[in-house]
């Protein structure tokens, strides 16, 4: 009996292997791929980039001749594994271009790319995808075009870094900064679900930021929503073009760890001396101070109708509005109207001071050539002001106006009554024959849930701080320097503390914190509906802080229905 089943093995081995050999297919099997270093095999990194062209052996065809030339390109790339490089130029020709050559300075092979269609003088943008296998490492990326008498354009160089992905979310809030040129970052965003903040600052020249979640293009600087068959962002930056923008701002992303842990960054730099900030924020997990939302834009003294931000609101959020500038505003008699508004206008001839005609207002219930915020089609808030002040700590109101509105500009802050887009318009019923000039307009919108999780980043200690020499420390070892809070205590501890003492933290750990201490007991003020005591965030005496501590006080105050006083969890 053993002897046959020892046989039966050894017939049934026979029948797997002839069938594997007979089955398996070389194509079936998942090819590896080993790491490709592109300092030290150019050759190797150029053969595996990932083109819609042909791979050829040899150097670089170049034949130039005389009016077809690349006229401007960028000069470098930070290039991700993984993802698309979108490669720019501007060029002069007599003919389209039929082409592009490409290859990796000291490859042995080139790369030979048809372009889509006749392409004319202009600008074009070409495509190199990165292999994921590449690692980490420096290279220079030379191309020429080329149109169909196999003349060529000057060759470009461009300087070319492949950078490794990064762990956003561990290292908490991910900065980076750049210039010119376009830079590709892949970042993994671990394993909570929700929503990713992506805050960009783009200062005075122009650039783009595209975002790519899944395959798909999910936020943009440029005002439509990509899609997964739309064209890559362009990397270029021309005057007037789509996306390129010179100021701040936030973009969303819903992020889903079931469908991707990744997303790819794209940061197109204006040429020139360009400069730019990002940030990406994961989703809140205790601590997130700067989960708000700001943007500021230029709108022209001509803007037809209103001007759509983009930022959608909910009924209760907190909206921050400011305005400033001026534009050369038609009416009677031609005069400058600034962003708060003008009643009237002046004649020199006469030496007297006119007031505009109703008929020139679009709304009849504010000041001509003020600036109106909408939501919804409805304005908010009233001509001179909205109604949520500090009418409690009128020394308090008063400091809040100068920090918030200083030098004339125009603007206040108030709780949405409603939910949608908000939009600026200029309160002029015809615009459009306005001559000059422009409006600087700053949003802020935080949700009251994103301001009542802020109080997770306070960490305070159970009782006050003690003074030594001056100065105000706990009784952690090491102990954390703390500041008293002189201005809230004589001025605005009745309103905001119950009378009660306030600390900031003075430098890190601590820095921002704020901790509320009973006046007769010393203890911590912690007590949720109560008293607003550790509630606030942040760096007192700075726009940032008016916006996002005192406000919500005030809020707190009139017995907003959408705030809850949240108690802060790191007590030691």
């Amino acid at each position: 009996m053993k002897a046959s089943v020892h046989k039966l093995g050894k017939i049934c081995l026979c029948i797997a292997l002839v069938l594997c050999a007979t089955m398996c297919k070389k194509d079936d099997r998942l090819e590896y791929l080993g790491p490709i270093d592109p300092t030290k095999d150019p050759s190797g990194f150029c053969k595996a980039l990932n083109i819609e062209g042909t791979n050829k052996g040899g150097e670089l065809p170049s034949k130039t001749v005389s009016g077809f030339r690349i006229t401007n390109a960028q000069s470098s790339a930070l290039a991700a594994q993984g993802a698309n490089l979108y490669i720019p130029f501007t060029f002069t020709a007599s003919e389209p271009i039929a082409g592009i050559y490409l290859k990796i300075e000291g490859a042995d092979n080139y790369w030979e790319i048809p372009v889509k269609g006749q392409v004319a003088a202009g600008s074009y943008v070409f495509t190199v995808g990165i292999p994921r296998n590449v690692l980490a490492g420096k290279s220079r990326i030379q191309y020429n075009a080329y149109n169909a008498k196999g003349e060529t354009t000057n060759t470009i160089s461009m300087n070319t870094e492949v950078a490794l992905s990064r762990d956003a979310c561990s290292e908490g809030l991910y900065r980076e900064s750049g210039s010119q040129g376009l830079t590709v970052r892949r970042l993994s965003l671990g394993d909570k679900a929700g929503e990713i903040l992506i805050s960009y600052e783009m200062y005075s020249l122009p650039d783009r930021l595209d975002i790519q979640y899944n395959g798909e293009w999910v936020a943009s600087t440029a005002p439509t929503v990509l899609g997964k068959d739309e064209t890559p962002p362009p990397s270029v930056c021309f005057d007037g073009t789509v996306g390129y923008v010179s100021r701040r701002g936030t973009l969303k992303v819903n992020y889903d760890p079931a469908k991707s842990k990744e997303i790819v960054i794209y940061m197109s730099g204006c040429f020139g001396a360009t400069a730019w900030d990002i940030s990406v924020q994961c989703p809140a997990s205790g601590c997130n101070p700067d989960a708000y939302i700001t943007q500021s834009y230029t709108i022209p003294a001509n803007q037809d109708g209103a001007f759509s931000t983009g930022i959608r609101v909910n009924s209760g959020d907190y909206v921050f509005f400011n305005a400033r500038g001026k534009g050369m505003i038609y009416g009677p008699r031609s005069d400058w109207a600034y962003a708060n508004g003008t009643d009237a206008y002046f004649d020199p001839i006469l030496d007297l001071y006119y007031k505009y005609p109703e008929d020139l207002k679009k709304n009849k219930n504010y000041r001509f050539g003020q600036m109106l915020l909408k939501v919804n089609g409805n304005i908010q808030g009233g001509a001179d002001s909205y109604k949520l002040k500090a009418t409690e700590c009128f020394l308090v109101e008063k400091w809040i106006s100068n920090v918030t509105f200083p030098l004339g500009n125009y603007g206040n802050y108030f709780i949405s009554n409603s939910s949608g887009i908000i939009e600026l318009e200029i309160n002029d019923l015809d615009p459009t024959d306005n001559k000059s000039g422009r409006y600087e307009v700053e949003v802020w919108v935080m949700t009251p849930q994103a301001h009542q999780n802020r109080n997770d980043c306070n960490q305070c200690s159970r009782t006050e701080p003690e003074q030594t020499f001056g100065s105000y420390f706990d009784k952690l070892t090491p102990p954390n320097e703390w500041d008293k809070s002189l201005l809230e205590e004589w001025f605005s501890a009745d309103c905001f503390h119950g009378g009660h003492t306030a600390f900031r933290g003075k430098s890190q750990p601590v820095a921002g914190c704020q901790c509320v201490y009973d006046k007769n007991s010393k203890a911590l003020i912690n007590t949720p509906g109560l008293i607003l005591g550790t509630y606030d965030y942040g760096s007192p005496g700075t726009k940032k802080h008016v916006i996002l501590d005192v406000f919500t006080h005030e809020a707190f105050l009139s017995r907003n229905s959408n705030f809850r006083y949240k108690a802060t969890t790191k007590v030691y």
